[in-house]
Parts: C-alpha cells; structure tokens; sequence
C-alpha cells in the first residue's frame, strides 16, 4: 500500500514537469548537462574558473607618473561676470 501511495504521485510528477517542452527536450537537458543548450558560452577568466579549468591571471601593477586626471577649470561666479553686464548697453 505504501508503495503505490508513494508510486502515484511520483509518477504524475514526471508526467507533468515535461508537459510544456515535450519528453525529448525534458530528458535531453536533464540528463545530459555537458549537451546543455542553455549553458553559458564563454572564455573569459570567470568562464574557465567556474568550469573548473586552472586560470591564471596577470596581478595589477602600478603605473608610473601622474594618472590622475586633471581636475576640472574653476566655474566663475556671479561675481565674476557681473562687471562685464554692467558695463555692456541692454
């Protein structure tokens, strides 16, 4: 008895998880992770370590000189170009 208690719902729940995709894409994907067509395509230094490949990546150096931008021209005020209106005819 217990046995088909469990049997039962077990297997309504393999009929349903397929029932949007069709039987071949569900087993396909399920269980073949390395033909995965919805897995990430990629070559990049997180791509090979999330497969598990070694990866070796270069450590940041300093540079040499000034990097820093230059900071930005001082705005005038209205102080500042007040006496040019004034002095120009309206």
């Amino acid at each position: 008895m217990r046995r088909t208690a469990l049997l039962g719902p077990l297997l309504a729940l393999a009929l349903a998880l397929p029932g949007c995709t069709g039987m071949d894409d569900f087993l396909s994907n399920t269980f073949s992770p390395t033909n995965d067509p919805n897995k990430p395509i990629g070559d990049s230094l997180n791509m090979l370590r999330v497969q598990g490949i070694a990866a070796s990546a270069e450590p940041v150096t300093p540079q040499a000189g000034d990097v820093w931008p230059r900071g930005v021209d001082r705005m005038p005020t209205l102080q500042d170009i007040e006496p040019d209106r004034s002095s120009s005819p309206r």
